[in-house]
C-alpha cells in the first residue's frame, strides 16, 4: 500500500491513538499503524489518577469531547445518558447506592448479581468489573446464567476480574483465564476477546513500600531524632500519588514484557463476552 501524510505514528496503544487524534484535529494528514488489529479491545492498562488529569488537560485543550468524558469516574455514564442511553448501576451495599444517588444522581439499585430483578433481554451491554472476584464461585456461576438472561441477543458482556492473587485474601475468589471464559461459555457466551493485564503489580509493590514506611515511621530507632510519627505520616500520605506514578512507570514495561512472554498466569483479564444472536452455538474466538 502507497500513501502519503505528513505524519505517521507507529502503534495504536494509548499514547499512540492519542497523539495520532490531536495531530488530527491539529490539521495534519496522520495514519496510525498497528501491526495487530485497530481498533483494540483494549489500548493499554489501568490508567493512574495523573494519567486522568492528564487526559483531561489534552481533551480541554484541543476539544476531545469524548476524551474528556473519560476522564473522571461517572463522567462517561452521565455522556451516554446525555445521549439518550438508559444507564443504571447496582450494587449489593445500600451505602454504595446512596453514594451514587448523591453524587452522580444516576439510577441505582440495590441488588445482588446473581439475583437481578430485570426483565429477560432488558439490556444492550452489561459492565462489570471486579465484582465476581469477590463472590464464592457458586455465585459466580448464577451470575454468568443472570447477565445471559437480563442481555438481548446480540448483547455485549464486559468482565474484568482477578485471575491470581498475589498474596492470602480470604474475600477473594480468583480464577484462572480459561476458567473465567469456560464458565462464560457454560452460560451460553461467545468469547470475542480477552486482555492480560499485569497492573496489580504497582499495587502490591504500593503496598508494600507503604507498609514498610509505615513500620519504618512508627517505630523509629531509638538514636533517631529527625520527624515525629505524626510528621512521617503526613510525609507519606503527601507522597502517596506520586509514588504510585513511579511505581507505574517501573511496573508498565515489566507488565508488557511477561504479557509477550506469558510465563505466569495475569494478575488480572478483561473480557469481551457476547451473547449469540441465535442458538446456533458459541464460537470461541480466544484460546
Amino acid at each position: 500500500m502507497t500513501q502519503r501524510c505528513t505524519v505517521a505514528v507507529v502503534g495504536s496503544g494509548f499514547a499512540g491513538s492519542l497523539l495520532a487524534r490531536v495531530l488530527a484535529v491539529l490539521g495534519h494528514d496522520v495514519v496510525l499503524l498497528e501491526r495487530g488489529t485497530h481498533p483494540r479491545f483494549a489500548i493499554g492498562e489501568s490508567t493512574t489518577p495523573l494519567a486522568n488529569l492528564s487526559l483531561e488537560r489534552l481533551a480541554r485543550r484541543y476539544g476531545l469531547e469524548d476524551c474528556y468524558h473519560l476522564a473522571a469516574h461517572g463522567r462517561w455514564l452521565e455522556h451516554l445518558r446525555a445521549k439518550g442511553a438508559q444507564v443504571v448501576g447496582i450494587d449489593w451495599s445500600y451505602e454504595a447506592v446512596h453514594s451514587v444517588h448523591r453524587l452522580l444522581g444516576a439510577p441505582t439499585l440495590q441488588m445482588s448479581i446473581d439475583l437481578l430483578s430485570f426483565h429477560p433481554g432488558a439490556f444492550d451491554a452489561v459492565n462489570c468489573v471486579t465484582v465476581l472476584q469477590h463472590v464464592p464461585p457458586e455465585v459466580q456461576k448464577k451470575a454468568f446464567a443472570e447477565v445471559h438472561r437480563i442481555l438481548k441477543p446480540g448483547g455485549w458482556f464486559c468482565l474484568f476480574e482477578a485471575c491470581s492473587t498475589p498474596t492470602a485474601a480470604p474475600h477473594m475468589f480468583p480464577r484462572a483465564r480459561k476458567e473465567w471464559a469456560a464458565m462464560a461459555e457454560a452460560a451460553g457466551f461467545e468469547v470475542v476477546a480477552y486482555e492480560r493485564s499485569y497492573f496489580g503489580l504497582i499495587l502490591l509493590l504500593y503496598i508494600w513500600l507503604r507498609h514498610a514506611i509505615r513500620v519504618r515511621v512508627a517505630s523509629p530507632p531509638a538514636s533517631h531524632t529527625g520527624p515525629t510519627v505524626q510528621q512521617g505520616r503526613h510525609l507519606l500520605s503527601r507522597l502517596q500519588t506520586p509514588l504510585v506514578s513511579l511505581l507505574a512507570l517501573v511496573c508498565y514495561p515489566l507488565g508488557r514484557l511477561l504479557r509477550l512472554v506469558q510465563l505466569t498466569e495475569p494478575i488480572h483479564c478483561a473480557f469481551l463476552f457476547r451473547r449469540p444472536s441465535s442458538n446456533s452455538g458459541n464460537v470461541s474466538a480466544a484460546p
